[in-house]
């Protein structure tokens, strides 16, 4: 009988029901293998070093995460304006705001493929005040559009269990395009930068650290992006430590 067993038997001889011991064991287990608070507390270094497993489970987690934040304050902006000013939903309203965030995501997205300096568009997309107008209007539209959406669902006005917990799942549904929405928005006027980090070789040539093939051995490219990749190298991370790791930030 090994240590786990043998405490399981123990907390059972004291009368702790078997889903309570069952919960701990799989919190335990759920620390030891994902290790979530080194995951989520890392920086860029460390992370680079995660597999493609790992990192994909601590995007999805920041998602959910920025998808509840936003759902609870829709939720908690709408009930108010529900009760306080008696709003109620407005099928015209939410299609007209629906309709203008999705003119703005078009406008905002075909600017940002404008790279020659000298077209009145590209000095259009770099102004400090259109930007400014662009976020200001694109947001107001967007908590516009999501408290109608909650208007629509106004979860206090479902009695049974099952018809408010399919309103909430239907809530958080729409509420996942919002990380996305805002994430396109702000990359097309480089409001928001990403960070890659790199080595140099001895001719100073920019190696970037992809990602870990395994525990002993790293994927370096030419490029940020093993996609746009060109050359790529392997080298062991014994190898990586030995070199200075530089940011590069790309908009």
């Amino acid at each position: 009988m090994n240590l786990g067993e043998s405490f399981k038997t123990l907390l059972t001889s004291f009368g702790v029901p078997t889903i309570t011991i069952t919960s701990i064991f799989l919190a335990v287990n759920f620390f030891k293998v994902f290790q979530p608070i080194t995951m989520f507390s890392s920086v860029i270094f460390e992370q680079k070093l995660f597999s493609k497993e790992k990192m994909f489970f601590v995007k999805l987690c920041r998602y959910i995460v920025y998808t509840l934040a936003w759902m609870i304050t829709f939720t908690f902006l709408g009930e108010t304006l529900r009760e306080k000013l008696k709003w109620e939903y407005n099928e015209i309203w939410s299609a007209v705001s629906e309709l203008l965030i999705f003119v703005i995501v078009i406008v905002l997205v075909s600017l940002s493929v404008i790279t020659k300096p000298e077209r009145k568009l590209f000095k259009l997309k770099s102004n400090n005040y259109f930007k400014i107008i662009m976020v200001c209007l694109y947001l107001m539209l967007l908590f516009f559009f999501y408290i109608q959406m909650y208007l629509l669902l106004a979860f206090p006005q479902f009695k049974q269990i099952e018809m408010l917990t399919a309103a909430i799942i239907m809530f958080f549904v729409v509420c996942t395009a919002m990380p996305v929405l805002t994430g396109i928005i702000f990359k097309s006027i480089n409001l928001t930068s990403e960070k890659h980090i790199f080595i140099e070789d001895e001719n100073k040539n920019a190696w970037y650290i992809l990602y870990p093939i395994n525990k002993k051995v790293i994927l370096l490219g030419d490029k940020y992006d093993s996609r746009l990749c060109t050359k790529t190298m392997i080298v062991t991370l014994e190898d990586l430590c030995n070199k200075p790791i530089s940011v590069d930030k790309k908009k």
